[in-house]
């Protein structure tokens, strides 16, 4: 992974681009994402010994599942994401086929909004 011109290697069990701290009904994922900040934060979570789930899956609404040792967040404006395999992959909750390589780039300040 390439993040703002810098490699970096992890292994991890997923990877999440966090725009907002939410992944939905209430399960956050990084309590510091925010929409306006001009960064993405990638959340590399690694892989969870099975036993420890039940104790870490409620951190996901307690709003402390940053806190663990098993994500890394690092703020960027723009990733080039290279997986081993293509395979699927979620963008807003939906299902979808993405490549190998996977590339972001933020644009602050590109939503126009009009108000009344």
């Amino acid at each position: 992974m390439i993040i703002d011109g810098q490699k970096i290697t992890r292994r991890a069990l997923f990877v999440s681009f966090a725009n907002s701290n939410q992944f939905g009904n209430n399960a956050v994922i990084d309590t510091n994402a925010k929409v306006d900040d001009g960064f993405i934060d990638v959340c590399i979570v690694r892989k969870i010994p099975f036993f420890k789930t039940i104790f870490l899956a409620p951190l996901l609404f307690m709003r402390r599942f940053d806190r663990t040792s098993y994500i890394e967040i690092i703020r960027a404006k723009e990733v080039d994401l290279v997986r081993k395999k293509g395979k699927s992959a979620h963008v807003d909750g939906d299902p979808m086929v993405a490549g190998k390589n996977v590339h972001l780039k933020i644009q602050p300040l590109s939503l126009r909004v009009i108000v009344p």
